[in-house]
């Protein structure tokens, strides 16, 4: 007898064929993940997966000190401001000098 058995997930697809003689012996004939998402890997010119980009210049984590391009400082990452209060959010627009109109919030 043969089982295939198939797990879906968001990104990927796994399956699994065995080919089931008895209780005791089994065999796996078949295991395979496939990419649901077709995702294009960008690798910066290391060869390590780019992080960062400008439309044109792909760095990973090492290399974006030797390019030009602007990091966003880790305290303005929008899922970290989402936590946060509004007064703390004006505080840290503050700190890196970023203009609101503090009269709206």
């Amino acid at each position: 007898m043969k089982v295939l058995s198939i797990d879906v997930g968001i990104k990927n697809l796994a399956l699994c064929l065995f080919k089931i003689e008895n209780k005791e012996k089994y065999e796996i004939e078949k295991w395979n993940v496939v990419n649901l998402c077709n995702e294009i890997v960008i690798n910066c010119h290391c060869g390590k997966p780019a992080k960062y980009n400008n439309k044109e210049n792909y760095c990973c984590k090492k290399h974006i000190k030797d390019t030009n391009l602007s990091l966003i400082h880790p305290e303005l990452d929008i899922k970290k401001l989402k936590k946060k209060k509004i007064m703390d959010i004006r505080e840290i627009l503050t700190t890196h000098q970023i203009d609101f109109n503090s009269k709206q919030s």
